[in-house]
């Protein structure tokens, strides 16, 4: 799955078809067809599987840093960019391709609940409430993507300044609850 999804990310979905699949990883087109039912359950198994490393990369590499978000927001869009950006690419290609839609819903869904959980976390450390921390989660995911898509320094330095205005808020609020 790996391999479908890296051969993928660096060629596009347009341009490998199930023969350069196979190629990549070391089998004739039919010893592949014996892992998946055909081209579709390829790409979403591997998208499916590889799109939840990535998280799980995301989510181990946040929650070392949430005492100093100021580093955190100045590495981690580079990190995500360097680390992930072949694969933003594609999975943009997978998430706009109408015949992925109903799939991609599902993985909306668990992305929406992985968020949740890391928000749980997230929370505590940061000194904001779950919500105000699954509200960062989201705004920072999509800074991490957008950044890694189109590499916009402007786009990033608003994000950023309002993120940072925005986490100081959040902890302003939730002092006096605190308390």
């Amino acid at each position: 799955m790996e391999i479908a999804f890296d051969t993928y990310c660096t060629y596009g979905l347009g341009n490998v078809g199930i023969k350069g699949i196979a190629q990549a990883c070391g089998l004739t087109t039919p010893a592949l067809y014996a892992y998946f039912e055909g081209v579709d359950d390829m790409i979403i198994q591997s998208v499916e599987h590889c799109l939840s490393k990535i998280e799980r990369e995301f989510a181990e590499y946040a929650i070392s840093f949430p005492e100093s978000l100021d580093r955190f927001l100045d590495e981690a869009p580079l990190w995500s960019r360097e680390q992930h950006g072949k694969a933003y690419r594609f999975l943009q290609q997978i998430y706009t391709h109408p015949k992925y839609y109903d799939h991609c819903q599902k993985i909306i869904k668990r992305q929406e609940e992985e968020y949740d959980s890391f928000a749980s976390k997230l929370a505590p450390k940061m000194g904001i409430t779950k919500d105000d921390a699954l509200t960062l989660v989201f705004l920072l995911a999509r800074l991490l993507v957008h950044y890694a898509l189109y590499g916009s320094a402007e786009y990033l330095r608003t994000q950023k300044q309002a993120m940072r205005r925005l986490v100081k808020v959040m902890k302003a609020d939730a002092a006096p609850a605190a308390e």
